[in-house]
């Protein structure tokens, strides 16, 4: 399967398939925090994301502004901790709902997340 979406012909990753394409190396609450910048270890250092405003021009979305998206997976985090320390019970959850807590139509320059 590909995932990889032309934007004003040039290669462009969501941020959604982040996780899968990265065989879950890269979860959800890791992509926010790496796009805030938080993650020294996985951070996307001169990296941005984007999204489209106005259908064709594409607009960087700032690191401060994953904060929001930080906390609301955490939130599930500590829900899924609250229902249960078997992660057996509760990876299954985390899997199904952090991915959509990813805002939708934002991506990467495939060519940035290759080097990054």
């Amino acid at each position: 399967m590909n995932v990889v979406v032309l934007i004003n012909d040039r290669e462009a990753i969501p941020v959604r398939a982040i996780p899968f394409v990265t065989g879950w190396w890269m979860s959800p609450d890791v992509v926010a925090s790496s796009l805030a910048y938080n993650d020294s270890l996985k951070s996307f250092v001169g990296i941005r994301a984007c999204h489209l405003v106005d259908g064709s021009r594409c607009a960087e979305i700032l690191p401060k502004e994953w904060d929001g998206v930080e906390d609301r997976l955490k939130g599930l985090e500590s829900r899924l901790k609250g229902m249960s320390d078997d992660r057996a019970l509760t990876r299954p959850i985390w899997l199904a709902e952090s991915v959509p807590l990813l805002p939708a139509g934002t991506f990467l320059w495939k060519d940035e997340f290759e080097r990054a």
